[in-house]
């Protein structure tokens, strides 16, 4: 039941720009960024996988941990 909850609830979220903390590389990939929106808590709710740099144009080559960017959310999973 939660983890259709879950699902449910980000899938609102798909089409919206939102602004994402940046963490660093992701678990999954160092091909992949990974960062948190305001809403979800280190460690309890999910995080947030970019996997389009092109689309932040020059402002992929310096991204850092901490620094928040802008980004459109494509996919939804449960946490």
């Amino acid at each position: 039941v939660l983890q259709r909850q879950s699902i449910q609830r980000n899938e609102k979220l798909i089409g919206q720009k939102v602004s994402v903390m940046i963490e660093g590389p992701s678990e999954e990939s160092e091909l992949l960024i990974q960062g948190r929106m305001p809403t979800q808590a280190q460690e309890i709710d999910g995080h947030v996988i970019i996997n389009d740099l092109d689309a932040l144009g020059d402002a992929a080559t310096s991204i850092r941990p901490g620094d928040l960017i802008e980004v459109e959310l494509t996919e939804a999973m449960p946490h």
